[in-house]
């Protein structure tokens, strides 16, 4: 098993609906097979 390298990406949001979006997209994307990184969303709230 290959260790990946963690890629941070920063968004602001408003409401509760991005936040489950983009935990959603980050899990889409860590757990995709051919993912080279390990996907980090930290969200700010606006």
């Amino acid at each position: 098993m290959t260790m990946k390298l963690k890629k941070p990406f920063y968004f602001s949001v408003e409401g509760e609906t991005e936040k489950w979006y983009l935990d959603w997209l980050q899990k889409q994307i860590n757990n995709h097979p051919d993912a080279k990184y390990k996907a980090f969303i930290d969200r700010l709230f606006c």
